[in-house]
């Protein structure tokens, strides 16, 4: 592709390489003292000296500039290939551009939306030389645009998207210098342009009712929004086989839980879920598709260094990661995330058979409604925990949850273990009752269960939960009790990456002390969705806490962490020792 510069030289025809290598050039395309005018992929740069001595010229630039004011859309010109491919994407019904900041993604976005909203002239430049597809024009629609706050309406969308973007001749009144001003209490706001088309603003804060009161032909949604908000808008869309479009931050933003990953739009966009839509997201790379007089190469140069190169020299991956969303769109997978030293390629690990030699453990997080987990780990001769299966059940008894519903379908069984039934005892109130106790060839050198539910009454025995479970054959000790706010750290630790050593398995530079199946599925879908709630931006501190919910195998994993689960070779050995003491034939302690 070549650009058109027009400078006090003459006019040049060039690429973009041949551009950065022509200093002379450069320096007076990007000098700021210089009228200057953007129009796509014609570059104007003069001098205030040239333009007096030259009338023709001037002449020339200043039509140009207001044609330019009066209407800026055709002259826009896409950020490089794929935000190209994004505003040409018809076959989806739900697209979605990831880029950092400077890149124009908002604005991609809503040129995406605004040439299928007014008429076009196909002569425009937009069509003709900078690759964006001609839609004809058919009848007014209804657009939505929402944001997460009523500021950046107000602030952003509206007067540096929306408004500088729409021809003067659609925005009558409601242009720069015109006399109508958008009413910001209306519900919803809104203006509506000379064709028909009306443009509504919606808020993330506003009641479910609001993106479900009216039906709209498309919605651009400033970054992910809520999903139930989303829900009930792809409901009224349908009625006008409408279509959605994103604009999104790749990165993690403080106090924006909208940013980030660990979300149900990071779903969408990997293809996990589709909403009953043809889905497809797009990237956009900063350094590569923003020009020099947009994004100067010195700073991109200087970002590069910030976010890759010493990053890189220093194993630092987690400012990496996060410099790769920023730079070069690539979806932050660790942001947002209450764990954000996971990262798959170096904590997953194929399975492989648990040598007897290993002390093992188990953490449970019991519920009666919701899940009740057991996650099983043991740890290897240098420390490291390995994380090998998991028990994941909804709605059961304690007893079920032991014994299972089935053959093989309860902790005991996910154990390796089986059940021996002993005498029945009679208890304090009387009641004589079944007893349980595990055994088989796996010994578990702790069993925690967490603190809450073990010392909670069981309002129909008069027991507490732990003795229950006793009672039904897992032994069970109260976890440490300590909040997420001391324990999430200690968990972290346990995850946070040391490149100066190598990895247990692959032998490759990274190594973790924890590491886990890739079977464990729940473990894994809940790491990826344990995400922070945040408090207001606004504020001085911004204090982060786990989102509460699909969270039952993290809270196991902290209950394991606390134990703690270390390496123990004279007492859980292969072979038990003679000298050993001797142990109760049914609990094997």
């Amino acid at each position: 592709m070549k650009y058109t510069f027009i400078t006090d030289d003459g006019s040049f025809s060039v690429t973009y390489n041949q551009y950065l290598s022509n200093k002379k050039l450069r320096e007076q395309i990007t000098n700021l003292d210089n009228y200057r005018l953007f129009l796509g992929q014609t570059i104007i740069s003069y001098t205030g000296a040239f333009l007096k001595g030259d009338v023709v010229a001037a002449k020339n630039f200043f039509a140009m500039e207001k044609a330019q004011k009066e209407n800026p859309l055709q002259f826009f010109a896409p950020s490089g290939e794929e935000a190209k491919a994004f505003i040409n994407d018809y076959d989806h019904s739900v697209t979605g551009l990831y880029a950092g900041n400077r890149f124009g993604k908002t604005t991609s976005a809503f040129i995406k939306v605004l040439v299928n909203t007014i008429p076009c002239d196909p002569n425009w430049r937009i069509f003709t030389e900078h690759g964006i597809t001609y839609k004809k024009w058919r009848k007014p629609k209804v657009i939505a645009i929402g944001s997460y706050e009523w500021g950046n309406h107000k602030t952003t969308i509206w007067p540096q998207v929306v408004r500088k973007w729409i021809p003067a001749s659609e925005l009558g009144e409601y242009a720069y210098g015109g006399s109508r001003r958008i009413s910001w209490k209306d519900i919803p706001p809104r203006i509506e342009l000379k064709c028909g088309s009306v443009i509504c603003f919606y808020c993330y804060s506003q009641d479910q009712a609001a993106f479900e009161s009216q039906a709209v032909d498309i919605w651009l949604w400033d970054e992910q929004g809520h999903e139930t908000l989303f829900d009930g808008a792809n409901e009224r869309c349908r009625t006008l086989n409408g279509w959605h479009t994103f604009s999104l931050t790749p990165h993690k933003l403080p106090g924006r839980p909208d940013t980030g990953a660990g979300s149900w739009i990071t779903k969408l966009a990997s293809g996990q879920t589709t909403k009953g839509h043809h889905v497809r997201f797009y990237t956009g790379n900063l350094i590569e598709s923003v020009p020099d007089w947009i994004y100067p190469e010195k700073q991109k140069a200087a970002a590069i260094a910030q976010w890759v190169t010493e990053p890189t020299e220093h194993n630092d991956v987690k400012t990496l990661r996060e410099g790769r969303a920023r730079l070069f769109g690539e979806p932050h997978q660790s942001s947002g995330l209450v764990y954000d030293e996971w990262d798959p390629k170096v904590h997953l690990i194929d399975p492989f058979e648990i040598p007897r030699s290993w002390p093992r453990y188990r953490a449970l997080d019991y519920g009666r409604r919701n899940a009740t987990t057991c996650l099983f780990g043991a740890c290897n001769p240098n420390g490291d925990l390995i994380l090998y299966d998991e028990y994941y059940k909804t709605d059961r008894t304690i007893y079920e949850n032991i014994h299972g519903m089935h053959e093989k379908d309860g902790i005991i069984a996910a154990s390796g273990n089986t059940l021996e039934k002993l005498p029945s005892r009679q208890s304090d109130t009387g009641i004589y009752r079944e007893r349980w106790v595990e055994t088989g060839p796996m010994r578990y050198r702790a069993t925690v269960l967490d603190s809450r539910s073990y010392a909670t009454p069981d309002p129909t025995s008069h027991m507490t939960l732990s003795q229950l479970f006793n009672l039904f054959g897992l032994r069970v000790t109260p976890s440490s009790g300590r909040n997420c706010e001391t324990t999430i750290p200690m968990a972290k630790e346990w995850l946070r990456v040391d490149y100066n050593k190598k990895h247990a398995f692959t032998l490759e530079p990274g190594a973790p002390r924890v590491y886990v199946f890739r079977t464990l599925s729940n473990f894994r879908r809940e790491m990826m969705g344990y995400v922070n709630e945040e408090a207001s931006s606004k504020k001085l501190v911004v204090v982060e806490k786990p989102r509460p919910g699909d969270d039952h195998m993290m809270d196991a994993f902290r209950y394991m962490i606390q134990i703690p689960p270390i390496f123990v070779d004279d007492e859980w050995g292969e072979e038990v020792k003679k000298k050993k003491k001797i142990v109760d034939k049914y609990t094997g302690y």
